[in-house]
């Protein structure tokens, strides 16, 4: 890359102290809606502020399109979400010169989904946008739509609405994102949606940039990113957590799960700071869920507070434990057993902390084969074979 100016924006809708480095820019968004912070504000000129309740980030994206000067590296990070070196800085000049050097943009990390793309926006969000999506692009830009089914067929994804590239590409994408995006806000009916799925344009663009990218054989690396301020916001977020189990909404504690893995995929990440409590948090509502989707009558949460679910957890994690060090340990084996009836635990509850506990399968085949015999023994016949149905699948 050749030597040119920098201009990195930052989209904040809240005061921050920016990062001590030349080049990055606060931008304010949905400025029209808010007090002014003394940042750039993308209600400036030809804008669409006024819409960032839908549109989130790409209210500054817009303002970016139409309004940036020309830079031969710009991009967008949020005001705590930064591609980061190896001290955990934001990246400087040098740095990102460094990084593309044979390439033409920086991206996220590309997250690897247990489903579809399809399949998870439709259990996060409303079915019918990505529909509205397509239709549009048959519309506009018909050429796309191999490479929009082929990524919605996949299971893979970058997240965030973060980029680092020139000024030529990044307009350019801009350029075919709101064509599609106008299209279907000219279709679309909100009719039933919350807060949070009013997003629907900062969801949908999380997705189309890959899809852009892809088709247009853009050249990109990708680089980790790191979160300014992450165990006080997680900190945070397990204290929702925790009013949600503790007075009984597990419905609540379910979708503000959904949303943290939405809006903040760097919390679930290694090294983000996460402690126990808030790890135990979330497989509590992994086990709800599961339950729930398993018509099991005797759940996690049954009689139990926040408290007690993680001591469910920790209990069973140090029995299963004592377990693993010596499967021919009859006791260990008779007391997770018996532990396991007197507090109640499904099979579906069980199965998944002992996911948690270990990723060896031959660890878990051992610990459900000898559950099963257990159960075998106390004739049991049900839990016998549910055991020994979860050690088959570990074969």
């Amino acid at each position: 890359m050749k030597s040119g100016k920098m201009n990195i924006y930052i989209m904040t809708h809240r005061e921050f102290v920016p990062p001590q480095v030349a080049g990055y820019t606060p931008l304010q968004v949905g400025a029209s809606l808010h007090e002014d912070l003394g940042y750039q504000r993308d209600d400036e000129g030809d804008n669409i502020s006024a819409k960032n309740g839908n549109y989130s980030e790409l209210t500054g994206l817009y303002w970016m399109w139409k309004h940036a000067p020309k830079a031969e590296i710009t991009g967008l990070v949020h005001y705590r979400r930064y591609f980061v070196d190896a001290k955990g800085d934001p990246l400087d000049e040098a740095g990102i010169r460094e990084i593309m050097d044979g390439h033409q943009a920086i991206m996220t990390p590309e997250l690897i989904l247990d489903t579809s793309v399809r399949e998870q926006y439709e259990m996060h969000h409303v079915a019918k946008d990505l529909d509205l999506v397509e239709d549009a692009i048959r519309r506009i830009s018909p050429e796309y739509l191999d490479t929009y089914h082929a990524f919605l067929s996949g299971n893979r994804m970058h997240f965030a609405n973060m980029i680092i590239t020139s000024s030529e590409i990044i307009n350019r994408y801009a350029e075919w994102l709101f064509s599609i995006l106008f299209d279907v806000e000219a279709h679309m009916d909100m009719t039933g949606y919350d807060d949070y799925n009013r997003r629907v344009y900062g969801f949908l663009s999380e997705r189309l940039i890959t899809v852009w990218l892809l088709y247009n054989k853009i050249d990109f690396v990708e680089h980790m990113v790191a979160l300014v301020g992450t165990k006080a916001d997680i900190k945070a977020a397990d204290e929702t957590f925790r009013e949600y189990l503790n007075r009984g909404d597990m419905d609540g504690a379910a979708k503000y799960y959904a949303d943290l893995q939405e809006k903040h995929p760097d919390y679930f990440h290694r090294g983000s700071g996460a402690d126990d409590d808030f790890i135990n948090h979330c497989i509590i509502v992994e086990i709800y869920q599961l339950e729930v989707a398993h018509h099991v009558m005797q759940k996690i949460d049954e009689g139990r507070d926040a408290d007690a679910m993680v001591r469910v957890l920790r209990e069973v994690s140090m029995r299963l434990g004592e377990c693993m060090q010596n499967f021919k340990n009859q006791d260990a084996r008779e007391a997770l057993v018996s532990y396991i009836e007197n507090e109640r635990i499904s099979p579906i509850a069980m199965a998944m902390m002992v996911n948690h506990c270990t990723e060896d399968k031959t660890q878990r085949l051992l610990v459900y084969s000898n559950i099963a015999e257990s159960y075998l023994v106390k004739g049991d016949h049900e839990k016998t074979t549910i055991y020994a149905q979860l050690a088959m699948q570990q074969q």
